[in-house]
């Protein structure tokens, strides 16, 4: 009956502009989750607030117009990034398999705004 949600794989979000209505919807969720699937919610990743505060999800935080990645996820496409590039350097990797490694992070960090930091990173301008 929720009519404003996002939901990819364990992960939901629950839009209303009634606090109380938020409320409900939590404690009957947490009710069907324990009594028909013994599992419960994470209290550190379970809460209400508002959207203009930004709202964690699948690795970034989005506001009203803007979606930016997380300094979890900063760090770990740096990481990846640094990796894929020393196991091409190395020749455990060829050109191929980076190509579609790399095409592959920069998918995933572009849905944020991360324009910026992916020409810092790949140009090295700014």
């Amino acid at each position: 009956g929720v009519k404003c949600y996002i939901r990819y794989m364990d992960d939901i979000l629950l839009f209303s502009d009634s606090k109380p209505e938020l409320h409900r919807l939590r404690s009957r969720i947490e009710t069907f989750l324990a009594d028909r699937l013994k599992l419960s919610l994470t209290e550190r990743a379970t809460y209400i607030a508002p959207v203009m505060q930004g709202i964690p999800f699948l690795g970034m935080r989005i506001f009203p117009g803007t979606i930016r990645l997380n300094h979890r996820s900063r760090i770990r496409f740096r990481r990846k990034l640094r990796q894929i590039e020393e196991a091409y350097r190395l020749g455990d990797m060829d050109e191929d398999a980076f190509l579609r490694s790399a095409a592959s992070l920069v998918g995933h960090v572009q849905q944020a705004d991360t324009w910026r930091m992916r020409q810092k990173m790949f140009f090295d301008l700014g």
